[in-house]
């Protein structure tokens, strides 16, 4: 008897929560559609009712937008607060970048995630719209790795996709940086957290779109002076995760003379880390696999663990034969800490297209179009002057 009121009472509880969570839904969505802020975007037409806040950062939040015009469509709208002229500068060159990666490319927008509209209020805050992605990648890979927030998965599960649906992720992700690159800019900061899908099906997630442009920056960074070599770390701790840093971006690994930083190559790094992500639930310099289950454990990331070997469970156990040793070496082979001798981005289209097509000896690989070097690689001091001139437009 006791065993049966026991189990009554949990599911009073649950029906309880489920019921007073119901509510709670429908009383922000009466919010959100009726007395919410009206925001209107001059330059696309579109008309918001701002709502419930869904993320938030450091000088950021993240809202759901409902759209006031026939349709009824919902957006993320990012509000940034610009009490300083820096932060100010920094959503006018988020903007600037989505502008030009957006000019005349219409087919961009099913890799990298597209800009809707601009808006500004008293001068301190910048509202930016965009088409709400509800499904990371992050939160895919947690789902289908993790269990309860338990890490024994690798002993009761098997691997959460095929090689060939990673494979796809994968080369989709590599495409959206190839896009960015052949415009003349470096993302410095791919993480899954970054990477959003449409759904969870396997359509979406294999489509999935490359999001945040505020850490953006050039392509190459001079170390010609010692002023150079202190700001690749300062810059680094501020627009990178570290879990997912090259190890040249660390204080004290490039000296005054060494060849530019090519940050196609620190991007080139990120990727292996998602990569190596997806297969497993977490970057390499924050795992450790245990020697005798094979289970994933989550550990500090530091400067050491970076310039560490590839972790790897032992080829004994379940999880070492999750994958095969071509995607292995593939995550080792972009996971080269040697910055010269990492792979390109087209290298690796090329080597997962292969591993996509084994049998296939031309790579029909889908590129961008190359570059006009005049409009788009060009100096800090004409990007500088480029954001001036966009900060006048508003």
């Amino acid at each position: 008897m006791p065993r049966y009121r026991k189990v009554s009472m949990i599911t009073l509880q649950q029906y309880i929560a489920t019921w007073i969570h119901q509510l709670v839904t429908f009383f922000q969505t009466l919010w959100d559609r009726w007395f919410g802020q009206v925001l209107t975007f001059e330059d696309s037409l579109i008309k918001v009712r701002v709502g419930r806040s869904i993320a938030e950062g450091g000088f950021s939040v993240v809202l759901k937008a409902i759209d006031l015009n026939p349709g009824n469509n919902v957006y993320a709208l990012k509000r940034i607060q610009c009490i300083e002229e820096e932060t100010r500068q920094s959503c006018l060159k988020e903007i600037t970048i989505h502008h030009e990666l957006q000019k005349g490319q219409p087919q961009n927008a099913k890799y990298l995630m597209p800009l809707y509209g601009v808006a500004w209020e008293d001068n301190r805050w910048c509202y930016m719209l965009f088409p709400l992605l509800p499904h990371s990648l992050r939160a895919e890979v947690h789902r289908r790795i993790f269990m309860n927030g338990k890490n024994d998965v690798f002993e009761s599960r098997v691997a959460p996709w095929s090689e060939s649906v990673v494979l796809q992720i994968f080369q989709h992700l590599l495409h959206s940086v190839s896009i960015l690159h052949h415009a003349g800019y470096s993302h410095c900061d791919i993480k899954l957290e970054n990477i959003l899908c449409k759904g969870s099906n396997m359509t979406h997630l294999m489509t999935p779109i490359l999001m945040d442009f505020g850490s953006v920056g050039p392509i190459y960074r001079s170390l010609t002076t010692r002023q150079n070599v202190l700001e690749i770390a300062d810059i680094a701790s501020q627009h990178t995760t570290v879990s997912y840093r090259p190890p040249e971006l660390f204080a004290g690994e490039v000296r005054v003379g060494d060849i530019d930083i090519d940050y196609r190559k620190v991007d080139v790094w990120s990727c292996g880390c998602v990569l190596f992500a997806i297969l497993f639930g977490a970057s390499p310099s924050e795992s450790e696999f245990h020697r005798r289950t094979g289970r994933l454990q989550i550990v500090d990331c530091t400067q050491l663990k970076v310039l560490q070997d590839v972790p790897r469970p032992s080829l004994e156990l379940p999880s070492g034969q999750w994958y095969s040793s071509d995607m292995l070496s593939l995550i080792s082979w972009i996971l080269n800490k040697n910055r010269h001798e990492r792979p390109t981005i087209p290298e690796i289209q090329a080597r997962v297209q292969q591993l996509l097509n084994p049998h296939t000896t031309t790579m029909d690989i889908e590129m961008p179009p190359p570059p006009n070097n005049n409009d788009f690689f060009f100096d800090t001091d004409v990007r500088a002057n480029l954001f001036h001139e966009r900060a006048k437009a508003y």
